[in-house]
């Protein structure tokens, strides 16, 4: 089978830390282990080569299109226009895009990825310009999740979003779950040891962007009320890209201003983005992870965390429930008291952060990139089938 992926509206600055980079990286690594008899293309702008190198072997080629993708008109006409001449010029039995778009007509199976419906989600905190290109995006993507022969989703929730707010059949959607990060390898799995000792230095660590849906404001609220019980000094990590200011969501600075605002400004430390090396770390000394969002796909990094045996606090709300499972301490995203008092819990009750962390290890033998490659393999399969 020869199989396509089509990447090139990847640009540089989506780092392999990013959900969606993490996915389409880890299943096309696997997919070249799990079914090497396959020929895998990955057609990429030049801008973005560095992010596919290691990718490159017997049964993966990368096809690098003269074109640079960080021109953004540019995107929707090699989509839609140059993509399927590509799919007949390379001969593909199958065409994955997993980046939530698709070429409308396609000579081969058309295979898209869709993460989340995130868009429907927060679209009231976008500015004008951005909300009519948001209804725009929302139009489009219905008629290509339509027309599409299968759309891979990453959890039950995300499934059920899209059949709701975009009316497509369930029976062309399939869950592929999909599985924590490996370790970089810089810290031997013999140093990893539960955290399950709070010393008078709790650190708290919190993986995050600007974009609303990711709670951080009330998370900042929510850490003036524990630093005013009696739980020693707390710092929180805050890890992710978030820029100094923005027009839509939350900067740094408006971050700072209510740490301010709330008598916490000493215990906040906003990171911005880290190497696969240094969050490997930054999770080794972290007391807990603490995870707000109000909207997930999915959500890794309560499992990465689960791996290095860190506890975990986190939403109860859209996937998260159905991801963390029992090996997580819920709390309402909405209420700053009830996640303050579910941080403070964690802080303090040390039987139940070892059963969290023992849990933990247990709840995420049940997630692993292979078996992604294979489900999404039997997708390709299924839809080849049919003809």
């Amino acid at each position: 089978m020869r199989i396509g992926f089509n990447l090139f509206n990847i640009v540089p600055g989506q780092g392999k830390g990013a959900g969606a980079m993490v996915y389409i990286y880890e299943l096309i690594k696997h997919l070249g282990e799990v079914a090497p008899e396959n020929k895998y293309l990955l057609f990429i702008s030049p801008v973005s080569q560095s992010l596919f190198t290691e990718l490159h072997t017997r049964h993966t080629e990368i096809i690098t299109l003269p074109l640079d993708s960080r021109r953004k008109w540019l995107r929707p006409f090699v989509e839609q226009l140059f993509m399927p001449w590509l799919v007949k010029r390379y001969q593909l039995d199958v065409l994955h895009s997993p980046f939530s778009t698709a070429p409308l007509f396609c000579p081969s199976f058309n295979v898209m990825s869709l993460l989340d419906t995130v868009y429907f989600f927060y679209k009231e905190h976008l500015n004008v310009r951005r909300t009519i290109k948001a209804r725009y995006y929302e139009m489009v993507q219905a008629i290509m999740a339509r027309r599409c022969d299968a759309i891979i989703t990453i959890s039950e929730f995300s499934k059920s979003e899209i059949i709701r707010q975009l009316g497509v059949s369930s029976d062309k959607i399939f869950v592929t779950l999909l599985s924590p990060r490996k370790g970089a390898g810089i810290i031997p799995s013999s140093q990893i040891k539960p955290n399950t000792d709070v010393d008078a230095s709790v650190i708290l660590t919190a993986i995050a962007s600007s974009m609303p849906h990711k709670n951080m404001i009330r998370l900042i609220e929510a850490l003036g009320i524990v630093v005013s019980k009696d739980v020693g000094r707390v710092e929180l990590h805050i890890i992710g890209q978030i820029p100094i200011q923005t027009t839509e969501g939350v900067g740094q600075k408006e971050l700072e201003q209510i740490a301010r605002a709330n008598g916490v400004q000493e215990n906040i430390h906003i990171l911005g983005y880290v190497s696969d090396e240094e969050l490997d770390a930054l999770y080794c000394r972290a007391s807990a992870l603490v995870f707000p969002s109000f909207y997930e796909g999915f959500g890794i990094p309560p499992l990465e965390a689960m791996q290095f045996g860190v506890p975990v606090v986190c939403a109860k709300a859209a996937s998260l429930p159905e991801v963390v499972g029992p090996a997580g301490l819920y709390f309402d995203p909405y209420d700053v008291n009830d996640m303050a008092e579910k941080i403070v819990c964690i802080i303090k009750d040390r039987g139940l952060r070892e059963r969290l962390v023992e849990t933990g290890y247990e709840w995420i033998k049940r997630y692993s990139w292979e078996k992604t490659a294979r489900e999404t393999l039997a997708v390709y399969h299924a839809i080849c089938n049919k003809r």
